[in-house]
This record gives C-alpha cells, structure tokens and sequence, in this order.
C-alpha cells in the first residue's frame, strides 16, 4: 500500500464512521416524521376502487349497505342463513384484505380484523373479536348508506322478503348527478362509551360504523312516506347536530357519525369518481344549519336541516324522499 493511499483510505474510514453515526442518531427523526404521516388515504382508495369493480360485475349498482332479511341482520354466521353487510360483500373486491377496514390511525383493541370470521363453534371464538357479526358492522369506514344503498323497511313494522333476497335498495354510479361531489365512504365512528354513573363518556375509538349519516336527513318519519330507513326519529337529525357535551343525548352518544380527529380537525373522505380528500365537519354539512342546529329541537327530528341543496354534498340526485 502506497503512502498516498493511505491518507485517502483514512478519509474514507471517517466518512464511513460518520455516516453510520448520523444514521442512528437521524432514524428516530425520520421514523416519527413517517409515522406521523400515516394516513387512512389508501384505505379509502381500495374500498372505493373495489366499490367501482363491483359495479362494473353488477350493472352498475352500489354494492347493497346488507343482503338477507331483516331477522338476520347481526345475528347470522357463517354456516347458517348469512347476512352480509357491505364489508364482507367488497371483500373479493378489495382482493380479501379484511384489514383495509381497519384505520391505521386507531388500534384494533379487539383484533376484529385479525383474521377470518369465526363463529360460536369454531375453537378460539370470542364475542368481541373477529366473528362474522363484527366484520360485518364494525369497519372504520361507513358508507353513505341513505343516498346510495338504503336498508328500508315498510312503514308501521313488518319483516323483509325470505332470506336470500334483498333486504335493502341500492341506486346506480348513473344516477349520480354530480360524483365527483357526492359522499361514498368516510371515517366513521361506533360511539361514544360509559366510563361512570353520572353519564360521563368516551369516544370508542377502536371501531367504526358500517354506515355514516347524512346530516339533514333525519325526518323521514312522515307518515306519508312508504318506508322508513334503518334508524329513524332519534333526537339530532342522524347525528349531526351542534352538540359537543357526551352527557347529553346528542350525536356524540350515538352512533354511525362521521369520525372527526381532534388533532386534524377532520378526516378523508371517498367520492363516487374515487377521488380522497381531507374534509371537515363545516365542509361535510356544507348546505345545512348544522353549526345553528338545536341537538334536541323539534324541527327535522332535531339537529341539522338543509338549507341550500345546491351545497349539499350527500344527495345522489336530488331525490329527498320527499322531505326537501
């Protein structure tokens, strides 16, 4: 080895030692600025782009909010007469990831999608894991279930048709009049958990709803409409309403509600063309009085009532069931 290589070989030794030590001091740094930027985006995505396959094997049609009759509905497994809900129906389209449903931001506490649904005879079944009811219900994404594939009822109570047919409605991508601004899927949440006596609660963060609210759309207890949708006539117009206190009964105490992040202020949202944006609650209920609404008023069953349709961003077109 020549004396000039050795300088050079000296150099190359340090900047090695160099780099290696500004590695493990800088990785901590990089790491949390990586998982500071998780994000349910790409969830969104998948779920809607698998809604869209759907469709194109389907004549066009949203994948139904749930299939079989009404009596089933929470209650079925597999190995018996099956309710699907929307999630287990997308799942071959979302090429049979279960954890897709599942936002990255929040931990499966009960590991819901840590495997396929068990029943009540499989060994290791347990009631709040991954059984077929939970997969069913509690993803971290709920659909826009009113506009788009309704689950109704006949007014004054009665059942659905036999198991095996449609329990629920569901409408077409054409009918859409404006997709690119109309609600698909977003962040939902289960609601909100007794933690004492005195009504005190906390947000369950852990799961989601299958279906989410539309605001201004909670009135469709008119006794001229023939069918009523899943929940109706609760106080807070499908829970959207001004209500911030857990004690009371308003939309932080229900659920099926949109899953607003107090440090983001808000949280994605799918629309029908499949595009995902960050929205807040203003820009969700843009079009209603929900920052005016009174959570237990008289007025549209209480809470937010729509007030310009041309703002709305939940209708798939125009048709209110004949309550706007």
């Amino acid at each position: 080895m020549s004396e000039k290589s050795t300088p050079r070989l000296r150099d190359l030794f340090v900047c090695v030692a160099t780099t290696a030590v500004l590695s493990l001091i800088l990785t901590p740094v990089f790491s949390g600025s990586m998982s500071s930027k998780i994000s349910n985006k790409p969830n969104l995505k998948k779920i809607a782009a698998g809604a869209i396959a759907y469709a194109g094997d389907y004549d066009d049609a949203f994948p139904l909010m749930a299939n079989g009759s009404e009596r089933n509905l929470g209650l079925s497994m597999p190995g018996g007469p099956e309710t699907l809900y929307w999630p287990l129906i997308l799942l071959p389209y979302v090429g049979g990831d279960r954890t897709v449903y599942q936002d990255p931001r929040r931990d499966d506490l009960n590991r819901i999608w840590s495997g396929p649904p068990l029943d009540r005879t499989t060994p290791g079944y347990i009631a709040t894991a991954n059984t077929f009811r939970n997969q069913n219900r509690f993803p971290c994404f709920g659909v826009n279930y009113v506009f788009l594939s309704p689950l109704t009822a006949p007014q004054g109570g009665g059942v659905f048709p036999d198991p095996g047919t449609s329990a629920g409605e569901t409408h077409t991508f054409a009918q859409a009049k404006d997709p690119a601004n109309t609600v698909f899927y977003c962040v939902t949440s289960r609601g909100w958990v007794p933690i004492d006596e005195e009504g005190n609660a906390m947000q369950d963060t852990s799961r989601g709803y299958y279906v989410v609210n539309p605001p201004g759309m909670w009135g469709l207890s008119k006794e001229e409409s023939p069918y009523l949708l899943m929940y109706n006539g609760a106080p807070c117009s499908g829970d959207w309403c001004g209500d911030a206190d857990p004690k009371s009964p308003g939309h932080q105490r229900r659920t099926g509600y949109f899953y607003r992040e107090t440090i983001l202020g808000g949280n994605n949202v799918a629309f029908l063309d499949g595009h995902v944006q960050f929205m807040t609650d203003l820009q969700l209920t843009a079009g209603t009085n929900y920052w005016n609404s009174v959570p237990n008023g008289t007025d549209n069953g209480g809470g937010a009532k729509i007030i310009d349709k041309s703002k709305y961003i939940w209708d798939l077109n125009d048709d209110y069931y004949g309550l706007y």
